[in-house]
């Protein structure tokens, strides 16, 4: 934190005495920034932006006397640090500074692969948009208009013909083949309907019926009757994977043998007694930086071509499935094979999108390819084979290095010196299974390698793994181990101090956390937000949090003896006395209620007689009813003589007349 605070004062000068401090400060952060970047481009060498920013913070890093904590930057000091880092900018065949601008290119390639996803998406939603707007805007009227309903038709087709990635008009037996798709999966009498639904659900059911339209298609293709304008994305997606992870692996081995070379000279040289190899120290530190980077690409890689081999499966197992349902039969129920079909088209889709993942990815090798040969090698094949003849012979003992008190001595007090370790903190060297789980830190290399040996990288052995406050360091070898057990927190601060000179090893060694303002992802998230809201490089973001103080009410009179005339009832919270006022409020809603329990200290005992119900019954109703009177029709005069009449003779009897005792 101090290392971040010193960044961000010096450098930004940014104090608590006033916001026209903070804006000349800021002013002045922009200017540095600027007149870095004009100073290289004057001269011919093209620095960005985020390039600029860290070699700006690594200056004051690495410069502390010039830039001390107490000191604000004039303007003799500003163009000092114009000056220095223009100069290392410069810097003509610089093992250093080509591994940082190798760091700084990898990241923001990182960034543009990301970039590159978003942007492919984004092009094909835009391509598909207006068609897909056309189409959920579209009203009929009136209900029966016959031309408006075809021209909606011929929208739906155009926009499955787009999202297949044909061109209207340019293949005629794709078009045909995704017009019967359409017709047998959407035909023209639903378009009613389809009228009818909101916009969202129109979208979805388009989504929905292309990657239908899809699935039918990829199936034809499958069975050898269709699939017209369709490539193999599955072959293509798998072969570029493939094909990288040679490149790469080729690339990887090359390179792992150069840094052993590396390694054998400068051991020699060391042994042999001659100078510090420090330019052979340099190029090593970049050709391990070029062999992370092209690890972590190839380990991305692998992933990708991972995930191509289980969306080939699946696809595989679905296009069996579907063959199965379908089989010779001449229709199948669409709840059953649509479903198979979306799938289908889902899982083509995919392969898409990792297409697209890893032309990104091969941009990112591309840019990582620039620093393959971008500066003159010294190591000449005449110390390589020294360095192959000394390690036949063997060296008389097991160390990495030989024995240099000086240097020992040199990294204990450039990291403070043993005595000042309080409280001490106990290492414990690990044993067992713990030496093959354990995450080291420092991406696996020796510290106290950096610290003797001016920021020399060796790789540690899992056979000397100590955790010093809870981080686990390996070593090269028992010496290693012996002597960073002896002095734990200074050979740690004196690789922290080694990194400050060297600024490339921040990023290197994942100390991003001790310099989180030469975190160069930190740089470009804050570019980021300059170009978007006018903030700077240097100045990192400031998080604010609200804080409260408690202090006396009246201090002079309660330091006074015989008590104080500060109110003991005093509520200074307006929202605490609402809530007491309403608390008093309630109070009049309220009743006291007493009871006794078993548990009651005035419990008595008590008995009670009551009488048993009597039995009997009751009736409460009565029935009662009417009858309709009854009317008959009677025919006289149907016996007799000529002379008599026939005539229709009605007779009504009202049931309820009683006569006599009947009714």
């Amino acid at each position: 934190e101090l290392l971040h605070v010193r960044c961000v004062v010096c450098v930004c000068s940014i104090h608590s005495a006033g916001g026209g401090i903070a804006t000349a400060a800021m002013d002045a952060i922009r200017r540095i920034v600027s007149e870095i970047i004009f100073m290289c481009r004057s001269r011919g060498v093209q620095v960005s932006d985020t390039l600029g920013a860290f070699m700006a913070r690594a200056i004051v890093l690495e410069n502390a006397e010039l830039f001390p904590l107490d000191k604000e930057l004039n303007e003799s000091d500003v163009q000092e640090l114009i000056r220095l880092a223009t100069e290392r900018l410069l810097d003509r065949d610089s093992p250093s500074l080509e591994t940082v601008k190798m760091q700084v290119a990898f990241d923001s390639a990182r960034v543009l692969e990301t970039e590159a996803f978003a942007r492919s998406r984004a092009d094909k939603d835009a391509s598909e948009g207006v068609l897909v707007g056309e189409i959920c805007a579209a009203r009929l009227r009136p209900p029966d208009d016959v031309e408006a309903l075809t021209n909606l038709y011929r929208k739906i087709f155009n926009f499955l013909v787009v999202r297949a990635g044909i061109a209207p008009g340019s293949n005629r037996a794709a078009e045909r083949e995704i017009a019967a798709a359409l017709e047998s999966v959407f035909p023209r009498i639903g378009l009613k309907a389809f009228t009818g639904l909101s916009g969202d659900d129109k979208a979805a059911q388009l989504v929905e019926l292309a990657n239908i339209v899809l699935g039918i298609r990829l199936f034809n293709r499958h069975i050898g009757k269709g699939g017209v304008a369709m490539s193999d994305r599955p072959g293509e997606a798998a072969n570029m994977a493939y094909g990288l992870l040679a490149q790469v692996g080729k690339e990887l081995a090359a390179a792992h043998t150069l840094c052993e070379q590396y390694s054998g000279v400068i051991a020699h040289k060391y042994r042999g007694g001659a100078a510090r190899p420090v330019r052979l120290q340099e190029e090593l530190t970049n050709r391990r930086q070029y062999v992370a980077l092209l690890t972590q690409t190839d380990e991305g890689l692998k992933q990708a071509a991972e995930h191509i081999d289980q969306l080939t499966h699946m696809l595989l197992q679905e296009m069996e499935a579907v063959q199965d349902l379908v089989g010779a039969r001449t229709s199948v129920p669409k709840e059953q094979v649509y479903p198979r079909f979306d799938t289908l088209a889902k899982l083509w889709l995919s392969f898409d999108e990792e297409i697209v993942l890893l032309e990104a990815r091969k941009a990112t090798l591309a840019a990582l390819h620039q620093f393959r040969d971008s500066y003159t090698p010294t190591l000449s094949p005449a110390d390589v084979v020294a360095s192959h003849a000394a390690a036949r012979v063997g060296a008389s003992d097991d160390r990495a290095l030989p024995e240099d008190s000086v240097a020992t001595a040199r990294a204990v007090a450039a990291g403070g010196g043993a005595a000042t370790e309080a409280p001490p903190e106990p290492v414990m060297v690990l044993t067992g299974a713990e030496l093959q789980s354990a995450q080291m830190e420092l991406d696996g290399f020796c510290p106290v390698t950096i610290a003797e040996r001016d920021g020399l990288l060796l790789p540690a052995s899992r056979s000397y793994l100590a955790r010093h406050r809870d981080r686990v360091y390996g070593f090269v070898d028992e010496a290693s181990l012996e002597a960073f057990v002896a002095s734990p927190d200074a050979y740690v601060r004196a690789v922290l101090a080694m990194a400050k000179k060297a600024p490339e090893l921040i990023h290197m060694l994942r100390l991003q956390e001790f310099f989180p303002a030469a975190s160069i992802a930190e740089i470009m998230r804050q570019h980021a937000q300059a170009v978007a809201g006018g903030g700077s490089l240097l100045a990192p973001i400031r998080m604010t949090q609200d804080g409260a103080a408690q202090t006396v009410d009246h201090p002079e009179e309660a330091s006074r003896p015989g008590g104080s005339l500060k109110d003991p009832s005093y509520e200074w919270n307006e929202w605490a006395l609402r809530r007491r006022a309403l608390q008093l409020a309630n109070l009049r809603n309220k009743k006291t209620t007493s009871s006794q329990t078993d548990a009651s200290a005035l419990r008595r005992e008590q008995e009670t007689q009551v009488y048993l119900l009597k039995e009997g019954s009751t009736m409460t109703s009565v029935s009662t009813g009417t009858s309709v009177p009854v009317s008959k029709n009677y025919i006289a005069g149907l016996r007799g003589g000529p002379e008599a009449r026939v005539e229709v003779v009605n007779m009504t009897f009202d049931l309820d007349t009683v006569i006599g005792k009947y009714r």
